[in-house]
């Protein structure tokens, strides 16, 4: 994903630690926590509120437990299905709604 990343690394109160909250990748040179999400079936269907329920848990849990300054980027795959575009505008806007813009980043991708 970011070449020199780590996996899984953890944190708790802003710094890393053994315990708490557990990032998907971890690159410390940019201080970006990745979270790769996978809800092919319920997204498939248009379903987004279990997406959006854990991504919000995660970021506030992030928010309390990452390095300062560090931002979220959630990776979305549907590799196996195609989101429509409508449902991603709406993962998109459902979830910024009341977050500062400049601490996370939503991408959807496919894997090769």
């Amino acid at each position: 994903m970011v070449e020199g990343a780590e996996a899984q690394k953890r944190f708790l109160n802003n710094g890393a630690v053994k315990g708490s909250s557990v990032v998907d990748v971890w690159d410390a040179a940019s201080s970006t926590a990745f979270e790769v999400k996978n809800y092919a079936g319920s997204l498939a269907k248009g379903k987004t509120s279990g997406l959006l329920s854990s991504m919000n848990k995660q970021f506030s849990q992030r928010l309390k437990n990452l390095p300062e300054g560090s931002k979220q980027v959630f990776m979305i795959d549907m590799t196996d299905f195609n989101i429509p575009h409508e449902i991603q505008e709406k993962i998109i806007e459902s979830f910024s709604k009341g977050k500062d813009a400049s601490n996370f980043e939503i991408k959807f991708f496919k894997r090769e």
